[in-house]
């Protein structure tokens, strides 16, 4: 895991090299232990297999798709039901279904406790302003957290929390902004290096874009994090924007 920027449970193959029995044990192992260390992982394989015939999937598949979800999978990956399978609209759109619903059980207290020893991939001070900036978003109930991010890793120490309000991570970089779709909660958005750099034209973007796509409404709040440029300790920077 220490080399790897991303890891997929494929549970097919996972078979064939162990016990078909280990493989649920091991799947649950694999998905903390990226936690754990701010991997994006993806569960993978015969995840709604029946649907590549049938329009509903089984029972056991839906638990499936739940369980890898509620166990902290950033991403479930459909195969051969869109690859080849009949019904391949209806299977994404029975597994977003599955998904949503599933999310609504992750609480964020227990991947905050499970990653409270883990040594700080971004800096001490990014680290610490984003568990704030977690905690007052939910306590707040606001509409959405705003972070820029030109390197993916203040996104990720979000998404790594499971917070129940939705992250918008604005970069100016477009490989940074494709990686941070598959991180959990998180809505990547790609600006000009400008927007990026302060935190006045990014609280005003946020603002703009989060009306025009009905993710904030007046009265709403936003939790800003940003840099004030002042020292050189990442994203020092938290703020609760009241939308007029």
């Amino acid at each position: 895991l220490t080399e790897t920027d991303a890891v997929m449970v494929a549970r097919g193959d996972l078979g064939v090299e162990v016990d078909i029995a280990r493989v649920p044990v091991l799947q649950k192992k694999i998905i903390k232990a990226c936690n754990l260390r701010r991997i994006p992982v993806i569960t993978a394989t015969q995840m709604l297999d029946s649907m590549q015939q049938n329009e509903l999937p089984t029972r056991a598949e839906v638990t499936d798709v739940a369980n890898a979800v509620i166990d902290g999978s950033d991403a479930v990956m459909l195969s051969g039901e869109t690859a080849v399978g009949k019904y391949p609209l209806e299977a994404v759109r029975i597994m977003n279904r599955i998904a949503c619903e599933a999310e609504t059980l992750v609480e964020s207290t227990q991947f905050r406790a499970r990653s409270a020893g883990l040594k700080a991939q971004a800096l001490l001070v990014t680290e610490a302003v984003t568990r704030g900036a977690g905690s007052a978003a939910e306590h707040l109930k606001a509409n959405i957290i705003a972070v820029a991010s030109r390197s993916g890793l203040t996104a990720m120490a979000l998404s790594n929390q499971r917070i129940s309000v939705p992250v918008i991570a604005v970069s100016d970089r477009p490989e940074i902004t494709r990686r941070m779709c598959l991180f959990w909660g998180v809505t990547p958005v790609l600006t000009d290096t400008r927007t990026v750099s302060n935190p006045e034209p990014l609280l005003r973007y946020v603002v703009d874009w989060g009306k025009r796509n009905g993710v904030v409404q007046s009265g709403g709040r936003v939790v800003l994090i940003a840099s004030t440029n002042w020292s050189d300790e990442g994203h020092d920077l938290m703020m609760v924007h009241m939308i007029s």
